[in-house]
């Protein structure tokens, strides 16, 4: 057995199972982990998504093969909200956790949207002798204050069974933030996260777009943690890259590709 990396897994799977989503969808990464950025299935911006759509992403922590992670967002928009479906492993075959993500959103005036998330995490890992699994609800809201600014609030573990005794489970998660457009081409996100036993976290993301290339970039600390990417959207295809830097450790490197679905009603 590897021991290196089975101590490197056990340290980094333990780190990112504290804070739900800690595996973020890639755009998301890009911007040091904003949530307003995030495309995927639990997105507090799902409810504007008006054609069905598929991502997919993948990311490697430090550059070794064990801390590798694949992630699959579904997105389908219907006449009364709009459904989110993704599911997400992280590890190898001796360290590793899978997870399945739902959730629904619906404009219930014109300016503002809600929902909710359900998660079911499952930790397995070598000499497992009971079942580690846990299930988690989310929820969120975003208000439309102006075409140019909005704020949103999401909270995550709000409620959930409890995880394994041999294993600690996930702990509740509040983000706060506000997000401002400059214009069509660049906007930025400012959020204060909260985590159950660590304390705040502040972030920083901001994105600039032109025909259909994006750049991006963020921050997030204490600990100081940048991060960067960019993008191409052409019409209904995608493909994002991002690299978050965290000290003493290394890179982490993610990589995605979506696609929007044509309907006839669109």
């Amino acid at each position: 057995m590897k021991k290196i990396p089975f101590l490197i897994a056990f340290f980094s799977i333990s780190i990112h199972s504290s804070a739900s989503g800690a595996l973020e969808n890639c755009v998301s990464a890009s911007t040091a982990g904003s949530i307003r950025y995030d495309v995927g299935s639990t997105a507090v911006s799902l409810a504007d998504d008006s054609l069905p759509s598929l991502y997919f992403s993948a990311s490697n922590h430090f550059f070794v093969q064990e801390l590798s992670h694949v992630r699959a967002d579904a997105i389908l928009p219907t006449r009364f909200f709009t459904i989110g479906c993704g599911t997400e492993y992280f590890g190898y075959n001796l360290y590793n956790q899978l997870r399945i993500r739902t959730s629904f959103t619906k404009i219930f005036q014109r300016h503002w949207s809600g929902g909710f998330a359900l998660h079911l995490r499952r930790l397995r890992y070598e000499g497992q002798s009971d079942m580690n699994a846990q299930l988690s609800c989310d929820l969120f809201v975003r208000l439309l204050c102006s075409s140019q600014l909005e704020f949103y609030c999401k909270g995550e573990n709000l409620f959930l069974t409890h995880a394994s005794k041999s294993i600690s489970g996930e702990e509740r998660n509040v983000t706060v933030g506000s997000f401002f457009k400059f214009s069509d081409n660049a906007s930025c996100a400012t959020e204060v996260n909260w985590r159950q036993g660590e304390g705040f976290l502040a972030r920083f993301g901001m994105a600039y777009t032109h025909a259909g290339f994006s750049l991006r970039c963020g921050v997030s600390g204490p600990p100081i943690t940048p991060a960067f990417g960019c993008g191409f959207k052409h019409r209904f295809f995608r493909i994002d890259i991002a690299a978050k830097w965290i000290r003493e450790m290394g890179y982490i490197l993610d990589c995605g590709i979506g696609f929007q679905f044509k309907t006839p009603h669109s």
